[in-house]
């Protein structure tokens, strides 16, 4: 008998994101795909294809850059002198919980599995990193991930001068 598989879903969603957000390509890269899906009508050929993809102005003076980097997926907000790290809020639709681990600071998302109570699913995203260019120095910035309410997420940020950009890896 093979085990079921599990299977979930969960969607991110972006609290108070701009309606005018602008998602483009990041770095092109040299291949190309094709979808070959339901009639011929329907077969898309000859798509582009880039390293990441960029959401422009996602909140007002933040854009996030979601890449590929050894075979997980990575987000790295840049935020323009003046901007809020606050105005970041995500929550997962579809998770059953999302903590901190506080040991190692990492995001611990729990979903509920298809296949019943006792199967869990877990997604970890590492612990967030941050920093700013200031005089030609990259200086570390304290950031840690928070739990808002039920499920809401967003950064603390500890201690960072305002009147200069800062990158949240």
């Amino acid at each position: 008998i093979q085990p079921a598989e599990s299977k979930s879903i969960v969607r991110l969603r972006f609290e108070g994101s701009s309606p005018a957000t602008n998602i483009i390509g990041g770095e092109r890269l040299p291949g190309i795909v094709n979808y070959f899906t339901g009639d011929s009508t329907e077969w898309k050929t000859n798509i582009p294809t880039y390293s990441g993809i960029v959401y422009q102005q996602l909140y007002s003076g933040i854009d996030l850059l979601y890449e590929g980097n050894e075979g997980q997926l990575k987000g790295t907000y840049t935020l323009a002198p003046g901007a809020d790290p606050k105005d970041i809020r995500w929550h997962y639709e579809g998770a059953e919980s999302a903590r901190v681990d506080e040991v190692t600071g990492d995001l611990v998302i729990t979903l509920q599995s298809s296949i019943g109570d006792k199967e869990r699913i877990t997604i970890i995203e590492r612990a967030p990193t941050a920093w700013q260019d200031i005089n030609g120095k990259r200086t570390p910035v304290q950031v840690r991930y928070a739990v808002n309410s039920v499920n809401g997420l967003g950064f603390e940020v500890v201690k960072y001068e305002p009147h200069h950009a800062l990158i949240i890896d």
